[in-house]
């Protein structure tokens, strides 16, 4: 098997695993949003986007990525002031879990996605 072709199946397989965990996070979304928002009820991230970015379903998968970010980096969302320390303390790990780790599939897949084909690009090798 050559590089080139190695490069275009992990490029494939990556792409697929990024729009897979994509469309599960977007069903993801319109069905618990509510339960993840009520649990966040005073934390200017949710109030904020419930209020801009509506409830289609590009504004719910928008709207529970950023709370994924959110439950990934605590301490920055809490001193930027978006989200409230007691919400985040109190929140529910079994629903953290549900959320955070298809969003951390999500975030590693597209980013070595990324990385393989700026790598095939910027190399001598598809060249």
């Amino acid at each position: 098997m050559t590089l080139k072709l190695l490069i275009v199946i992990v490029s494939a397989v990556g792409a697929f695993f990024t729009l897979a965990i994509g469309v599960y996070m977007t069903i993801l979304s319109l069905r618990i949003l509510d339960e993840v928002e009520s649990h966040l009820h005073r934390s200017a991230l949710v109030k904020n986007n419930r209020n801009n970015m509506g409830g289609g379903w590009i504004g719910c998968t928008y709207r529970l990525l950023q709370i994924n970010m959110a439950l990934l980096m605590k301490e920055f969302f809490i001193k930027k002031g978006e989200m409230d320390q007691q919400d985040l303390l109190e929140f529910p790990t079994d629903l953290e879990k549900k959320i955070t780790r298809p969003g951390r599939v999500l975030l590693v897949s597209g980013l070595f996605t990324f990385a393989v084909l700026i790598y095939a690009r910027y190399s001598s090798v598809l060249h």
